[in-house]
């Protein structure tokens, strides 16, 4: 998820075509309390990425670990 996907004022997160499965632009419309959390972790982001993590081993194993695979 980037910052240019999100509109904070429309509460709006647009998954462009080239991203969704079924090749159509996706809306999705955003709780209240998600666009506050939005709003607050935009004012320390300089990151292009609404959620940004280092990617290593360890976490993508930790991960691997959660999905449910079958």
């Amino acid at each position: 998820m980037r910052w240019d996907e999100i509109s904070l004022s429309e509460k709006i997160w647009c998954i462009p075509k080239t991203k969704s499965k079924n090749g159509k632009t996706l809306y999705i419309g955003l709780a209240d309390k998600l666009i506050e959390v939005l709003q607050n972790r935009k004012l320390c982001s300089k990151s292009e990425w609404v959620f940004q993590v280092r990617k290593t081993i360890v976490n993508t194993y930790q991960v691997q670990q959660y999905i449910k695979h079958g």
